[in-house]
């Protein structure tokens, strides 16, 4: 069986490592990069083509939910994934209309990343 390639878009460097570290740890799962910017995150999505991105949604430049409405636009077949520090309503709605498959709240991410991806990959 093949991995899912993930790509990880995260400008907090701890949460960027905290989040490699724990997709690398599951099985079926492969990091195949990282960046911390809306423009590193869609250049390095059109040459490695990941099955999931997992998107901050306050990238300096691009934020996170034009970076995610580029990526779908080229690659509409990659699932992303927005985290966020904000849980409104309103950045919910912003997810779910720049194409993103799912939203998790940071505080939560820890609990509920799991969850989703295996939700998304069903």
């Amino acid at each position: 069986m093949s991995k899912i390639r993930v790509l990880i878009v995260e400008s907090h460097p701890p949460l960027r490592r905290l989040l490699s570290q724990f997709l690398e740890t599951l099985p079926g799962i492969q990091v195949i990069g990282q960046a911390i910017t809306g423009d590193d995150a869609i250049s390095m999505a059109r040459v490695a083509e990941p099955d999931m991105v997992i998107l901050d949604s306050g990238l300096p430049g691009l934020n996170g939910f034009i970076t995610a409405s580029l990526i779908k636009d080229t690659l509409p077949g990659t699932c992303v994934v927005i985290v966020t520090d904000d849980d409104s309503e309103e950045y919910r709605v912003a997810a779910a209309g720049c194409g993103a498959s799912a939203y998790v709240a940071k505080e939560r991410v820890h609990h509920d990343l799991l969850a989703v991806i295996r939700s998304i990959l069903k």
